[in-house]
């Protein structure tokens, strides 16, 4: 199987239906230019707020529809990355169903801009995605979904229990045909259609019960000018280490005449294939900033 644990399509209303023409990519995008924080998903508001009400069971999304079993979304202090809050995201067991809970945002589509990710997670000593056969992991965030084609967004990061991929869906899409993506990279599936190095953003041999720290950097263009780039640490720890570098490859997702939508989201959360085992995780410290500095600042 191809994508990326390929089921990350989320409802398509969340975006405009409207398309616009692929614009020349700018030297330089304010957001680039910008150190400052864009966005802190942090959850230090004492709610899920900045995020868009979260698409879990106890928010008001049905326990389950045809494909699809929402798990919990809950602010926990009890075990917490940084500040005083932190999300625990419980997924179901279903054996028919995938399981999803998820919080997001929306924004603009930045071609052309950089944008740095900062998130914190933890998966507690003994922890498994109960997912079989185990190519497939739980995806704790979808960055820049753009809604195009099959669904899946540009970056994935995928939890396993000893790593986590940065799984990438770029370039030219398209619902029918094969591949349905132009460039792909996920180091958990073998396959002539992933055509991009492997990428960690934590390499195997990764430890558990401990708070995780990443920062994500993505150069986004349609053409061979983007770039991605991964750096991670365990708490406590002041040295980063990167984990991940792509230059070269397209880091948008564009329709076959070259347009996209305006906008886009980013999420964080739960998503995994069908299950007859229960599971969380544990997210913190989310941020989107304009430089590595800002965001590596909003981490402990």
């Amino acid at each position: 199987m191809r994508r990326t644990a390929v089921a990350v399509v989320v409802a398509a209303a969340l975006f405009s239906a409207s398309m616009i023409s692929r614009p020349k990519e700018p030297a330089a995008s304010a957001a680039a230019a910008s150190p400052h924080l864009l966005f802190n998903g942090g959850f230090e508001t004492g709610s899920y707020k900045p995020w868009s009400m979260p698409q879990c069971a106890n928010y008001g999304n049905p326990t389950n529809n045809a494909t699809r079993a929402f798990g919990n979304f809950n602010l926990v202090s009890d075990i917490v990355g940084e500040g005083a809050y932190a999300a625990r995201f419980d997924l179901p067991a279903d054996p028919t169903h995938l399981t999803r809970c998820q919080v997001i945002t929306k924004r603009p589509v930045n071609a052309g801009g950089d944008d740095y990710y900062s998130l914190m997670f933890y998966l507690p000593k003994g922890w498994t995605t109960g997912i079989t056969p185990p190519q497939f992991g739980v995806i704790i965030a979808q960055l820049n979904y753009q809604g195009l084609g099959p669904g899946s967004p540009n970056i994935s990061l995928i939890a396993f229990p000893d790593h986590v991929t940065l799984v990438m869906a770029t370039g030219i899409t398209t619902t029918t045909g094969t591949p349905t993506y132009q460039f792909s990279s996920n180091a958990d599936v073998t396959t002539r259609y992933v055509n991009l190095p492997k990428l960690y953003a934590v390499p195997p041999g990764m430890q558990l019960g401990v708070w995780h720290e990443l920062i994500i950097h993505a150069h986004w263009a349609t053409d061979s000018s983007g770039k991605i780039d991964a750096w991670h640490r365990i708490k406590g720890r002041r040295a980063w280490q990167k984990t991940a570098s792509l230059r070269g490859y397209p880091t948008l997702e564009e329709n076959p005449d070259g347009s996209y939508p305006p906008t886009t989201i980013d999420m964080i959360g739960a998503y995994r294939m069908r299950s007859a085992a229960p599971t969380s995780v544990w997210l913190d410290g989310f941020s989107r900033s304009g430089s590595f500095a800002a965001g590596a600042a909003h981490l402990p």
